[in-house]
C-alpha cells in the first residue's frame, strides 16, 4: 500500500475522534456558562476524552510500526498483525458500510515480518471496501485464523457476491486490474510477500456469499 493511501487512512481515522473531542469541549463550555457543570459531568467528559485520546495514540503507534518494520525476521502473533491491519483500515470499511467480523485464535505464531502480513491483510481489506455493488446491504467481511496441522490458515471472506470466473485466474498477475483507476499492484505484492517473505501461499476462490482469500503460513514455535 502506497504511503499516500496510508496517510489518507490515518486522516479519515482521526477526523471522527477529533470531532468528538471538539463536541465534548463545547459541551463543557456550555455547561460551565449555564451553571450546570458538576463534578460527575466533568469526570464523565474527561473519561470519554481520555478514551478517545487513547485510540488516537494507538493509531500513531500502529502507523509508526507499519512504516518502520523490523530489521530482522522473528516470531510474531498473527492476532497482533491482524489487529494492526484492521485498526488502520477500519475507518475506510466503516465509510463503505462494511462490518468486520474477527475470529483469530490468540496463540498462533509465525516467523517473518509482522508488518508484511499486516500489509497483505490491508490490501485484501481495501479490495473488500471497494467490492460491494452500489446499494448492497448488510456488508460484511470476516477474518478467521486457525491452526491446520503445521500451518496457520487465515481466511478473509466477504459477502459481496464473488469474483467473476474469468477474473479469478488473473488476480495475482502483475498490473492486472478491473478498476478504472487501479494499478494491479496490490494483490501482486500481497502474493510476493506471502510467497517469498513469509514462506507461505495465498489463493482466491468464490465461497457461498462472496470472495474468499486463504493465506497459509508455516506454524512457528519456540523463540
Amino acid at each position: 500500500m502506497a504511503l499516500g493511501e496510508m496517510v489518507g487512512i490515518i486522516g479519515h481515522q482521526w477526523r471522527q475522534p477529533l470531532t468528538s473531542l471538539s463536541i465534548m469541549l463545547e459541551e463543557l463550555q456550555v455547561r460551565y456558562h449555564s451553571g450546570e457543570l458538576e463534578g460527575a459531568t466533568v469526570d464523565d467528559l474527561v473519561g470519554r476524552a481520555q478514551g478517545i485520546i487513547g485510540q488516537l495514540d494507538q493509531t500513531v503507534e500502529d502507523f509508526t510500526r507499519f512504516l518502520y518494520p523490523q530489521s530482522e525476521p522473528g516470531l510474531f502473533q498473527v492476532a497482533e498483525a491482524t489487529r494492526m491491519a484492521v485498526n488502520l483500515i477500519e475507518p475506510a470499511l466503516v465509510r463503505a458500510g462494511v462490518r468486520v467480523n474477527l475470529a483469530v485464535a490468540p496463540d498462533l505464531s509465525v516467523r517473518g515480518f509482522r508488518n508484511e502480513l499486516s500489509q497483505v491483510l490491508l490490501s485484501l481489506l481495501q479490495n473488500v471496501a471497494e467490492a460491494f455493488p452500489s446499494g448492497a446491504h448488510d456488508r460484511q467481511v470476516s477474518i478467521e485464523a486457525c491452526r491446520a496441522e503445521q500451518q496457520v490458515r487465515i481466511t478473509v471472506s466477504d459477502n459481496a457476491g464473488g469474483i467473476p470466473d474469468a477474473v479469478l485466474p488473473h488476480l495475482f498477475e502483475p498490473y492486472f486490474t478491473t478498476k478504472a483507476a487501479g494499478t494491479g499492484i496490490g494483490l501482486r505484492l500481497a502474493k510476493l510477500l506471502v510467497d517469498r517473505s513469509l514462506g507461505g501461499s495465498i489463493s482466491a476462490a468464490n465461497g457461498p456469499l462472496g470472495a474468499e482469500f486463504v493465506i497459509s503460513l508455516p506454524l512457528a514455535t519456540g523463540d
